[in-house]
């Protein structure tokens, strides 16, 4: 599904879009979670979290809602018209209190993108969850993508009227970088395959799937007595940050290695490496709030 698809998925359910393109700002407010954002222990989703911020992108990119000034937001859709993006770069912080929603009665969730920052061929943008009633923050999520060219499939500038016009609404200016793991000898290894329902439009392993391959294999590892500290099902834990490098493709039918290991310094942080043919494809980060369990019905296997 295209990203301007979704965004007319995204009308069928009546989701509210604001546009200031004066202040470079959008925000896409959704009624709250549904049932099926909850895993089997009753706590978010880390892939689906990850699935709504980009969702939250993609409406604020792609609805064709209009600021004052008449545009779409940024006019992104304009810029990317003739070109694709690939990711290069994510993160993804969550609060203590985004957990506390699981105990709450629904309220809509608001999602405020803008601009991080500007390259000469990537693009950082920048996803602020928060209540949206009270206004507390919830999280947020920032994605890093590269200007591709649709008939060299290498990238390419962004176009000068767009950078020009648009770059002076930047907030962090500073380029999401995911620096590369060394992989320890001792890893623990865990194998799966990609099916069809895993792939994006391009056909290729999409981002949401990778970081369920991780919380499998972290899982497999924890319950094991792999790691040293986190021990059982990973899902009990509350995530804190995700940081995620993207390096080559996967596609359907693909067997796959996830490799994980625990920070040397750190016990709550562990590490991921997703290999096709002993070649590297993605790389990722986890760092829990805390070693001990959070919210959540654990049961141990039998």
């Amino acid at each position: 599904m295209s990203s301007r698809t979704f965004a007319g998925v995204a009308r069928l359910f009546n989701l509210k879009v604001q546009v200031d393109n004066t202040i470079g700002r959008a925000s896409v407010i959704f009624p709250g979670l549904s049932m099926g954002d909850f895993d089997a222990l009753g706590n978010p989703s880390l892939w689906r979290v990850q699935n709504l911020l980009t969702m939250a992108r993609i409406v604020a990119y792609h609805d064709g809602k209009c600021g004052s000034d008449g545009n779409t937001f940024l006019e992104y859709d304009k810029m990317t018209s003739d070109r694709m993006t690939f990711m290069a770069s994510s993160e993804i912080e969550l609060s203590e209190k985004f957990y506390e929603i699981r105990n709450q009665e629904q309220f809509p969730i608001k999602i405020a993108v803008h601009l991080g920052y500007i390259g000469k061929s990537s693009v950082l943008s920048v996803a602020e969850m928060t209540n949206g009633i009270t206004g507390e923050f919830l999280g947020k999520g920032g994605n890093q993508v590269v200007s591709v060219s649709r008939e060299t499939r290498k990238p390419t500038a962004l176009p000068d009227w767009w950078r020009d016009k648009y770059k002076h609404l930047v907030v962090e200016n500073k380029a999401l970088i995911v620096q590369r793991l060394e992989k320890p000898d001792k890893v623990h290894k865990y194998d799966t395959k990609v099916s069809w329902s895993d792939t994006d439009r391009y056909r290729h392993t999409n981002q949401a799937t990778y970081t369920r391959f991780c919380i499998d294999a972290a899982t497999d590892a924890s319950i094991k007595g792999y790691f040293s500290k986190l021990t059982g099902d990973i899902r009990q834990y509350h995530v804190k940050t995700y940081d995620v490098l993207y390096i080559g493709e996967s596609l359907a039918g693909d067997h796959i290695t996830v490799e994980t290991w625990e920070n040397d310094e750190n016990p709550s942080l562990i590490h991921f490496q997703i290999s096709k043919d002993e070649k590297a494809l993605f790389q990722s980060s986890i760092e829990f709030h805390s070693t001990e369990p959070g919210t959540g019905d654990f049961m141990k296997p039998s």
